[in-house]
């Protein structure tokens, strides 16, 4: 609707802001499998599988992280009409984590395509996020700054007691 009416200023405006808000939501569900995901594992499954685990269970918090930067994404471009991009690039880059899982696995086992997936996510997360800030006029800075900042802060504070409480 807002976009049918041309109020350009207004979309951004609640996208960034409630882009915002969600991955302030969502933040602790990536964070909780940063610093307790191993211990939880050794208690549920056994340690072998948690010394194991470790590397894959990090690349894999790692992409929730990366997969959770616009979280409004898909709904937004939908909303107005613009999914060529959105789905151009998840084709490819959900090729490229395909090939690159395969080609990986062999010297690297389940942590090769535990890292694929992680590369995938970045490289998708980096063009939309070039087409957010094309489509809203915006500059990548402007865009961490708006969205980002207070998640990282939040984040890295949280992170910090977290893994003072975790090791303390």
């Amino acid at each position: 609707e807002l976009h049918s009416r041309e109020q350009h200023a207004l979309m951004r405006s609640i996208y960034l802001r409630y882009s915002r808000y969600i991955i302030l939501a969502t933040l602790p569900i990536p964070l909780l499998l940063f610093l307790f995901g191993r211990p939880f594992i050794q208690l549920w499954i056994g340690p072998e599988y948690a010394e194991r685990g470790k590397v894959v269970l990090l690349l894999l918090a790692g992409s929730i992280l990366v997969e959770n930067f616009q979280p409004l994404l898909w709904r937004f471009f939908a909303g107005v009409g613009h999914l060529g991009v959105l789905v151009k690039v998840s084709a490819m880059a959900s090729s490229l984590v395909i090939l690159s899982g395969i080609v990986l696995v062999k010297p690297f086992g389940i942590a090769g395509v535990a890292a694929s997936v992680l590369f995938g996510a970045v490289l998708s997360q980096a063009v939309f996020t070039a087409h957010v800030c094309r489509f809203f006029g915006l500059g990548v800075a402007a865009l961490l700054a708006q969205v980002h900042a207070r998640a990282l802060i939040a984040g890295v504070g949280a992170f910090l007691c977290g893994w003072g409480m975790a090791h303390g």
